[in-house]
């Protein structure tokens, strides 16, 4: 889905100066670790699996002829709506990876939005954790509009799967931004010295050079979950070549295999780019047999002793909080207002 950068920078441009002025004095000395964004998401997520705002249920699910299991939780809405996606089924010709551009807690609340219908049926949390928001054989938008092919059928024709991850960071003096940050609030990640938080590219990717790190459990879930579905689904376990492996192909309505988002859209996306180990997620898919760096997730079982949300810095507590981070578009339909993300209705 990766939220629209897009909106954030022009709504940043008309407070520039101010920017520059406040980057100016965010020096190493004025910041510390406490204080960045990367430093919190281990305790938050924990904290947000391990809380009541949805329900977790885990599952365990041999394939490969029994050889391998996919293990992660079913996650739902404690409300029990499920108007964030179509109860509806399609065979399925390709996955899609995506970004969220945010972190666990924000992307739960934006993709299981009540009448919102952007969502994916897998999201994997930093910590490798796999959630299973609906069927994989059902569908939502996860595209936007404009996509090649067409959004709908396109969103109806593949599988998302969404991996928590900031995205794009932008380096200000010693320190990278989210691309949250605004002038009096900003929303530091890490500084440039901190290693193994954030990757810098050799050569920018549609005008970016610096990303959000994803982690080993993370490579580790997406394989897996890769090869589930390549198996109950029969997708060629298939990649595109590196040279159109970044780019919006027209030609991707018709190719049977693992794609991201950037391979639908021209513009306004990033994920998943040349910032993504490629070369580790193709090597793990299409080997004969894969055994993973973890055997399973368990939730922790004291629950009182994980930490609260309350007093994270930037940690969003329900939807409208998460409006107002991911900047939602407003559209009129039949004469009532909803509220649709840049990945939402329309072709």
């Amino acid at each position: 889905m990766e939220f629209l950068y897009i909106q954030v920078q022009r709504r940043k441009k008309a407070s520039q100066h101010c920017l520059t002025q406040r980057a100016a004095h965010e020096t190493s000395s004025d910041i510390n670790q406490s204080t960045m964004r990367f430093s919190e998401l281990a305790n938050a997520e924990t904290a947000i699996l391990s809380g009541s705002s949805f329900q977790l249920t885990p599952f365990d699910v041999p394939f490969s002829q029994g050889q391998e299991h996919l293990r992660g939780f079913t996650c739902r809405r404690k409300d029990g709506h499920t108007n964030y996606y179509y109860n509806e089924k399609f065979d399925k010709e390709r996955i899609v990876l995506h970004f969220t551009a945010g972190h666990l807690k924000a992307d739960l609340l934006t993709l299981m939005k009540k009448d919102y219908h952007v969502s994916t049926p897998f999201l994997i949390a930093r910590n490798g954790t796999l959630l299973q928001l609906f069927s994989s054989a059902l569908w939502s938008y996860h595209l936007g509009p404009g996509a090649q092919g067409g959004n709908k059928r396109q969103s109806q024709r593949t599988i998302g799967i969404e991996i928590t991850n900031y995205g794009i960071l932008e380096k200000k003096g010693d320190l990278l931004h989210t691309i949250y940050s605004q002038p009096g609030r900003s929303d530091i990640y890490c500084h440039k010295d901190d290693q193994g938080v954030y990757t810098q590219l050799r050569a920018p990717f549609r005008q970016a050079h610096y990303f959000d790190k994803f982690t080993d459990d993370q490579y580790d879930s997406v394989i897996v979950l890769l090869r589930y579905l390549t198996d109950v689904y029969g997708i060629p376990r298939e990649f595109l070549p590196e040279d159109k492996r970044y780019h919006a192909l027209p030609e991707i309505a018709s190719f049977k295999g693992i794609v991201s988002h950037v391979n639908y859209r021209p513009a306004g996306k990033w994920d998943i780019g040349p910032a993504f180990d490629w070369e580790r997620v193709i090597q793990g898919v299409q080997s004969s047999t894969y055994t993973p760096l973890r055997s399973g997730l368990e939730l922790p079982s004291d629950l009182e002793s994980m930490p609260s949300l309350e007093g994270m810095s930037g940690v969003l507590q329900d939807e409208s909080e998460a409006d107002k981070l991911y900047g939602f578009n407003k559209a009129t339909s039949e004469g009532d207002e909803k509220v649709y993300g840049p990945d939402g209705p329309g072709e």
